[in-house]
């Protein structure tokens, strides 16, 4: 239940309980939480993330100001929604009979995530037959193709980490 305050004073005033130096650490995998208790307000700091983001950098991005690329033989869309070294996120569309080639990745842990649509993946010979909803994971070396065998666009998300541009290789 909230705690009703009278005004803006009271509700910015400290409780006693909490001082400035009181924090409290939380480890959870490799990423560590302090809930950093300050002047009665909480606030929860991730040390994972080193760069602050800046204000212009806080936006919604999406397909009509994302950078776009084409592939597939100029048929099938990419945009990038997300562009690290360390991670990618691409929105990607395939219209029916598009595919990509058979390649893998050196580097690259990849997860296809079917936003709309049918489509096949191809993973290491073994076909897996998507719908909305579905992902799959294609790990570094493991051979891959993406393929629409329906008859209306897929769209899908590729999270890719590290970044797998220039990490690409032909596979047959």
């Amino acid at each position: 239940m909230a705690t009703m305050h009278r005004n803006w004073a009271e509700a910015l005033t400290p409780h006693p309980e909490y001082t400035r130096t009181h924090q409290r650490q939380a480890v959870k995998g490799d990423q560590q939480l302090r809930l950093v208790l300050f002047s009665g307000m909480r606030y929860l700091h991730s040390f994972y993330e080193a760069e602050e983001i800046r204000r212009e950098d806080a936006m919604i991005i999406n397909t009509s100001n994302a950078k776009h690329y084409r592939w597939g033989d100029d048929k099938c869309d990419g945009w990038l929604l997300l562009e690290r070294p360390d991670l990618n996120v691409i929105q990607e569309r395939v219209p029916p009979g598009g595919c990509e080639t058979r390649h893998y990745h050196r580097k690259s842990t990849q997860v296809f995530y079917l936003l709309r649509g049918n489509a096949v993946m191809e993973r290491d010979g073994v076909r897996y037959e998507m719908s909305e909803g579905d992902s799959i994971i294609v790990e570094p070396g493991v051979p891959h193709k993406f393929m629409n065998m329906g008859n209306e666009d897929v769209m899908f998300l590729v999270i890719s980490s590290p970044e797998s541009h220039g990490d690409r290789v032909e596979a047959e």
